[in-house]
């Protein structure tokens, strides 16, 4: 398609019509009040819609930011109940009244919960726990059998003092052997409650 040119001169005279346009309207708002307030009428509206859709936006970001921030902290929970607590320690006196074999087992276990193992941790831990109960059951008479069972017929007798309640429960995490546990995985709450029973047992009780 063809394109028309103007001349120089024709482009100059069509701006200064223009211009003078704009000043003959920029005057006659000038001399003219009512005109000049619903301008000034039209800009202050145009203003008030763009502050409310300014408070609007402000009000929509900080309610994003209170669901970030909620997101965080419970991301900060999850995080804490994750850290390796640096306060386990096997007390020495309880080394000293295992045997060799336990005593690695044991050692096994706490690296293994310190990483955060939880499942392999409990899982030693109930294999030490079962062998001192089949000790206790085999020095007072008692039959062994499954973890749970040996813990009820120890209770029965009298033999596991105010601990019993303690270790029905910890006896409740194994079917009956202690490589058979009744949950596929052990989270930090269990394998903290079974390895701090062990140990408390061994020191106490066994």
């Amino acid at each position: 398609m063809a394109v028309t040119a103007f001349p120089a001169s024709t482009v100059r005279q069509v701006n200064d019509r223009a211009n003078m346009l704009r000043r003959y309207l920029e005057d006659y708002i000038a001399l003219n009040p009512y005109l000049a307030d619903r301008i000034r009428r039209r800009d202050e509206r145009k203003l008030e819609r763009q502050l409310e859709d300014l408070k609007a936006r402000h009000l929509r970001l900080a309610d994003e930011l209170t669901v970030t921030h909620d997101k965080l902290e419970h991301c900060q929970e999850r995080l804490a109940g994750l850290e390796t607590p640096s306060w386990y320690e096997v007390p020495q006196q309880v080394l000293d009244k295992l045997d060799p074999l336990e005593r690695t087992r044991l050692l096994e276990a706490v690296q293994a919960y310190r990483v955060n193992a939880w499942t392999p941790a409990a899982a030693v831990c109930g294999m030490i726990l079962e062998g001192r109960l089949q000790k206790l059951c085999r020095e007072n008479g008692i039959r062994p059998g499954g973890i749970g069972d040996m813990i009820r017929r120890l209770g029965e007798a009298g033999l596991l003092e105010s601990y019993y309640q303690n270790l029905a429960q910890v006896g409740e995490f194994f079917r009956h052997r202690a490589t058979h546990p009744t949950s596929e995985e052990f989270d930090r709450e269990k394998t903290t409650l079974v390895l701090t029973s062990l140990i408390i047992l061994v020191r106490d009780l066994f």
